[in-house]
């Protein structure tokens, strides 16, 4: 199993971005995987991809992909937690997923302090 970080970066409000994990099977028999979640500051985070989120087994030598997707609504950094169950030697991985969603301002249109406008 696997332990972290993912980081998204930086992302405009109202845009997404998305990263991709493989999750694999090393071993010799079937990995039963429990559950998938996102947890802790995850209103702007969603999952998907080719892996089951709860109660499936995972083949020796199989993969499947996580795909965490970031969608922010409001500015500000926000940090989650990819938790995996399953019954592997390491039943626990936890992963965190950081990014920042920023203003969706122009560069243009964002003025330094003391900016003063030609007359």
């Amino acid at each position: 199993m696997m332990r972290g970080e993912l980081s998204i970066g930086a992302v405009a409000i109202g845009d997404e971005s998305e990263s991709t994990l493989q999750l694999a099977n090393v071993g010799s028999a079937p990995l039963a995987i429990d559950s998938i979640v996102l947890a802790g500051d995850a209103a702007d985070y969603s999952l998907s991809g080719s892996c089951p989120v709860t109660g499936t087994l995972l083949s020796p030598d199989a993969s499947c992909d996580l795909v965490v997707r970031f969608s922010p609504t409001s500015q500000g950094f926000a940090q989650a937690s990819l938790a995996i169950d399953s019954d592997s030697v390491q039943p626990q991985a936890s992963i965190a997923v950081v990014a920042t969603a920023i203003s969706s301002l122009a560069p243009d249109r964002i003025f330094a302090s003391g900016f003063e406008a030609a007359p």
